[in-house]
């Protein structure tokens, strides 16, 4: 038998709105949570989008005149940056000709990802996210390298972690559940 005070007609009103306003108030929070995501995620691509333009006119000399040791040090401060996990410079079949390091392990390689393969037919700034655990996942800026009269000379990408990305949208979700 249910509880007394749920017998009226007031009780049963009043708790009907309590629940309408309860629910209400969850998908305000879900709604809000989701555009701050969406905000950062644009914020976040627009940034490496502007990396990788940035490197590509920096880069376009260097990959004309094939300085690689100009290539090796500009790509060598770019990985300073602290979410930068890699950044290439590659010819217009896609070897890599520079990849900020001493060694350059990956010289004259064509990757075989598919995130390579997209940079390398790219027209203009491609943004991507690789797969895989989403706690190691990148996203990858792409650029092409392109010199007067549309000739392609090659291109640059970056792979920057989305951890800032993941941390900042967790901790507003963390706030607007309160915990």
């Amino acid at each position: 038998m249910a509880p007394r005070w749920l017998g009226s007609f007031q009780a049963r009103l009043v708790l009907a709105f309590a629940l309408l306003i309860t629910g209400i108030g969850t998908i305000g929070l879900l709604a809000v949570v989701r555009v701050y995501e969406a905000r950062e995620r644009a914020a976040f691509e627009l940034s490496a989008t502007s990396m990788a333009s940035i490197l590509a006119v920096s880069a376009t000399n260097a990959v004309y005149d094939l300085r690689f040791d100009q290539l090796r040090i500009l790509l060598e401060k770019v990985l300073q940056q602290p979410y930068v996990r890699y950044a290439y410079v590659y010819d217009r079949d896609g070897r890599i000709l520079a990849d900020g390091t001493w060694a350059n392990p990956h010289f004259n390689a064509v990757p075989h990802d598919p995130t390579h393969r997209a940079a390398i037919r790219a027209e203009g700034p491609l943004v991507q996210y690789t797969r895989g655990d989403p706690a190691e996942r990148m996203l990858d800026a792409a650029q092409p390298i392109v010199v007067a009269g549309d000739v392609r000379l090659g291109g640059v990408r970056l792979g920057l972690t989305t951890r800032p990305l993941r941390e900042g949208v967790a901790r507003v979700r963390r706030l607007a559940l309160g915990s």
